[in-house]
């Protein structure tokens, strides 16, 4: 086979693996249309029903399978798929079409899966857009069951793989089990979607953002994916694939070194003693972690507890996630930063606006300020979840005093109005801001005169 040249992409799990590829195709084949009999309306509806339950009940075995690989918390996203299922307009929606228009189930279901498409390609963000497949997969399911289509056969045998898509979603990062999924390709997908969280978690090599991708593929070709450069060579030469193969020893050498040295104490040549503390995006991250090796977590960027959703998390489901996280560090210190969205992190619910630049514009602490309900949800979650713990709360994207001032306030009101609800609250929880603007940086003294224990 001629040499092709190596694809460039994103990638969103590290790694390197190299294998025969298997292709899932994305199902082009046309959906029928036809009329429905006034009679049969109601049938038909029914028939959606159905297939609504059909496909609920599947993701929620989907879901207690995985729940015992990667805990809890990224099982959960099956249960968000289930939601997404029981989205009252989107079912409105739907029934309305079959209603109105006397068309097929099958007809109106894709109608709304290409307004979800629509409507998420116009967002502002690639991380919003990349998102897409998230709430559109459901549906496809829904779609698949009402064609009564067969699910792609599974590869029998103990072939190892590398899974090529044109999308990343939870299903195809649960296609295979763990132990035949060499890496994973797509066409498209987004670093913080559900099927992205779900390869990260399952320690799989994954690689997004390949246009083209399925067209240039064929089944069993040979392909090498490197997880950590984004880059995926198809049909390497004899050269090509010794050079991958001692880059891939090299890395796997690298990664048993770092663990095998990671309890041992941080100093530096001449002594001085060093804290290292993670950096995490949930409580999964603590599930894989090496917890004897962490002296702390030195920044839980909570964002993405709003990320992984359809909805902003309620405080009982902060409150749980920050409770778990502290007891699980049994006494270390456990820095929480307040939620900060906007620029490149946005929500699929909550646009924010397009600025000239979106790096020092509308994020972080000002969208916290001017939307106080999200600020006071998610401080009573963690002021509620600090005796479990030791808690450390860091406000983003800090401009100007005022900023620190204003969230000490809200801290010592909910402080009072958890007290007279019964809630027990830890004392002295360390409230700091997170250098990053460069206003703060000019500011520096009167900043850290601001710091306070609250």
């Amino acid at each position: 086979m001629p040499h092709r040249p190596a694809l460039q992409g994103h990638p969103v799990s590290p790694g390197l693996a190299a294998g025969p590829v298997h292709v899932i195709g994305d199902r082009p084949d046309a959906v029928p249309l036809w009329t429905v009999p006034v009679d049969e309306i109601e049938a038909e509806i029914q028939r959606l029903h159905g297939a609504i339950k059909f496909v609920s009940d599947e993701i929620g075995t989907q879901q207690k399978l995985l729940r015992a690989q990667v805990g809890e918390q990224d099982a959960a996203i099956f249960g968000m798929q289930r939601v997404i299922l029981q989205d009252p307009r989107a079912l409105e929606q739907i029934e309305a079409q079959v209603r109105e228009q006397r068309i097929n189930t099958e007809t109106a279901v894709q109608a709304l899966i290409q307004r979800l498409s629509d409507t998420m390609s116009r967002l502002e963000g690639g991380g919003v857009r990349g998102a897409a497949a998230d709430f559109s997969e459901p549906w496809k399911r829904v779609l698949d069951a009402l064609l009564q289509r067969e699910r792609e056969a599974i590869l029998s045998g103990d072939d190892k793989v590398v899974l090529a898509a044109a999308d990343l979603t939870p299903r195809v990062a649960t296609y295979l089990d763990r132990s035949r999924l060499l890496a994973i390709v797509t066409e498209s997908g987004g670093r913080f979607s559900h099927g992205a969280v779900l390869a990260r978690s399952l320690g799989i090599p994954c690689v997004i953002g390949l246009p083209n991708l399925l067209a240039r593929l064929q089944q069993d070709m040979f392909v090498a994916v490197d997880g950590n450069e984004g880059r995926v060579q198809l049909a390497p030469g004899a050269d090509e694939l010794v050079e991958f193969r001692t880059r891939q020893k090299r890395f796997e050498s690298r990664r048993a070194s770092l663990q095998a040295d990671a309890r041992l104490p941080a100093r530096t040549s001449d002594g001085l003693a060093l804290t290292v503390c993670a950096n995490i995006e949930g409580a999964r991250d603590l599930e894989t972690m090496d917890l004897a090796s962490c002296e702390g977590v030195g920044l839980f960027r909570t964002e993405f507890l709003y990320m992984e959703r359809t909805q902003f998390p309620s405080e009982e489901e902060q409150y749980r996630v920050y409770r778990r996280v502290l007891e699980r560090m049994s006494g270390r210190p456990v820095t929480m930063r307040l939620l900060d969205i906007g620029g490149d992190k946005q929500l699929p619910y909550f646009k924010t606006p397009r600025e000239a630049n979106p790096a020092l514009g509308w994020r972080g602490i000002r969208i916290s300020l001017e939307w106080r309900d999200l600020l006071r949800v998610q401080l009573r979650a963690m002021m509620r979840a600090s005796t479990g713990g030791d808690l450390r709360i860091l406000i983003p994207m800090v401009g100007s005093i005022h900023e620190i001032r204003e969230i000490h306030a809200v801290f010592d009101e909910l402080r009072r109005e958890l007290t007279s609800q019964g809630y027990e609250v830890a004392a002295n929880v360390p409230v700091g801001a997170m250098i990053e603007v460069p206003s703060a940086m000019l500011l520096i003294e009167h900043v850290l005169a601001e710091d306070r224990k609250s």
